[in-house]
C-alpha cells in the first residue's frame, strides 16, 4: 500500500496530476481530485468508464461519451441530474470500515442491467477522486460478470486509469467475496439478491 502512495506522489507533481494526496497524522493519505481531471478513462469498447468528481460535472464530456447510466459513491452530489441519464445514488465513505457489500451487489446489478439491457448503453462509475470507491465498484462488477480474480480485475483497471487503489478495507473486503464465489457462486448472488432487497 505504501508503495501505491508513494507512486501517487509522483504523480502529484506532474504537468498534469490526477490526484493530490495529504498524509494525516496517523500515518494515512487522503487522496483528493485535482480540476484538471475532468474526462473518464473508459474499457476499450467504450462502454464502461470511470473518473473523479470533475469528471461527473463534465456534461459535455459525457455526451460524448454517450453516457447512459452513472454510478456515484459519494451520495447526492448536488451537480444536478442529467434527465437523459439514469442514476444509482451510493453514499460510501472511502475509509476501511465502510460495509461495501450492499453497494456491491446493488452496483453490479445497475451496470449488468444497463450493459445487457442495451447494447448503446454507457455506464460511467465515479467517486470523488476516481480512486478507491468507484474502482472497487468496478473490480466487483468484473469480479462476477467475468469470473476474475481481484488481481486481474485491479491489473485490468489499472491499465485503464493509472492512479485507481482501493483502500485496504475494500481490498479486504473484495478478497474475501472472491474466495466465497469460488466456493459456492449461486450462494454468493443469492446473497446479494437478498441485500439489495433489504437496504437499498
Amino acid at each position: 500500500m505504501y508503495i501505491v502512495f508513494v507512486c501517487l506522489l509522483v504523480v502529484s507533481v506532474l504537468a498534469k496530476p490526477l490526484v493530490h494526496t495529504q498524509q494525516t497524522q496517523d500515518g494515512h493519505y487522503i487522496v483528493y481530485p485535482d480540476a484538471s481531471d475532468d474526462t473518464a478513462q473508459c474499457t476499450e469498447d467504450s462502454r464502461l468508464c470511470i473518473g473523479s468528481w470533475f469528471a461527473a460535472k463534465n456534461e459535455p464530456h459525457l455526451k460524448e461519451l454517450r453516457v447512459t447510466h452513472i454510478v456515484t459513491a459519494i451520495g447526492e452530489p448536488g451537480l444536478g441530474r442529467i434527465p437523459s441519464i439514469k442514476y444509482l445514488v451510493l453514499d460510501l465513505g472511502d475509509h476501511r470500515f465502510q460495509d461495501m457489500e450492499a453497494a456491491f451487489c446493488a452496483s453490479n446489478q445497475f451496470i449488468r442491467e444497463a450493459l445487457e439491457g442495451d447494447p448503446n448503453a454507457v455506464v460511467f462509475v465515479h467517486c470523488a477522486a476516481g480512486v478507491s470507491r468507484s474502482s472497487s465498484i468496478i473490480i466487483n462488477h468484473w469480479m462476477e460478470s467475468q469470473s476474475m480474480t481481484y488481481d486481474q480485475a485491479l491489473e485490468k483497471l489499472v491499465a485503464i486509469r493509472s492512479v485507481v487503489q482501493p483502500n485496504v478495507g475494500f481490498e479486504t473486503q473484495l478478497r474475501a467475496k472472491q474466495v466465497r464465489m469460488t466456493a459456492d457462486p449461486d450462494s454468493e448472488r443469492k446473497m446479494c439478491e437478498r441485500r439489495v432487497k433489504q437496504e437499498l
